[in-house]
């Protein structure tokens, strides 16, 4: 029992490291494009008020 219990918490671990993994590259990625993306649109947003 403690075995099994050990295997799955072993595989549940991996799961969720990869998942988080997989998150915060797509977050630093983001992070990457956003003010490159976020400026436009501010600029073309304050030129519509003005």
């Amino acid at each position: 029992m403690g075995v099994w219990q050990r295997v799955v918490m072993c595989s549940w671990w991996m799961r969720v490291m990869r998942s988080w993994g997989e998150r915060v590259v797509w977050w630093l990625g983001m992070m990457r494009v956003w003010p490159w993306r976020r400026g436009p649109r501010i600029s073309q947003t304050e030129k519509s008020k003005a």
